[in-house]
């Protein structure tokens, strides 16, 4: 927590091979490097239990005042932190973006239709693995293979009251997520509230 930003060390890859000349310059590669930084951002939350409050509380059973607080100021920074985690935190110089506004990401695509909906509550297993394995091509094909889902392991986040539809099953019986863990064992699924 004490330090002040967060750096990633990106680097490029330059030159590119030209026809063989007996005579001729040769095309030197190379690399650039640049670092992305992002601040990081504290916040606070404090707890106060009085002699008072606490006598009063220990009657009754099971209730400890101070364990409750801290377990409710816990909570308070958590939710802030994915807060932060998916939108990022607009204050002052500081460049601190989230997963779903970082300038680097790529656009958000919507899902194919199948004819009346994109959502996955409307959709057969076929459709929704269908959705998955686009998704996932498409970040190797961006990527320029460097995210390849058979060899790097990938968080798929799916919204929490998303995440049932994974239990869709095929004619055979078999569920999204089977397929899933058959076909892309090295992704793995996390539900996320937002």
């Amino acid at each position: 927590w004490s330090d002040e930003e967060v750096v990633q060390q990106v680097i490029e890859p330059t030159g590119s091979a030209v026809p063989y000349t007996d005579l001729g310059n040769i095309p030197l590669a190379s690399w650039n490097p640049s670092f992305e930084r992002r601040t990081v951002v504290r916040f606070e939350q404090g707890l106060m239990v009085g002699r008072l409050e606490e006598d009063r509380t220990s009657r009754i059973p099971n209730i400890n005042t101070a364990a409750e607080k801290r377990v409710s100021a816990a909570l308070a920074l958590e939710i802030l932190r994915n807060r932060i985690g998916f939108f990022g935190y607009i204050g002052g110089d500081g460049r601190t973006f989230g997963l779903l506004n970082d300038p680097n990401r790529p656009a958000y695509a919507n899902v194919a239709s199948n004819g009346t909906t994109t959502q996955w509550s409307g959709k057969t297993f076929l459709q929704i693995t269908a959705d998955i394995r686009e998704a996932l091509n498409t970040l190797q094909s961006q990527s320029g293979d460097n995210l390849d889902p058979m060899r790097t392991n990938i968080v798929l986040a799916i919204a929490a009251n998303r995440a049932q539809y994974l239990t869709v099953t095929s004619d055979f019986g078999n569920s999204v997520r089977q397929w899933m863990s058959e076909t892309y064992p090295n992704v793995r699924v996390v539900t996320v509230p937002e």
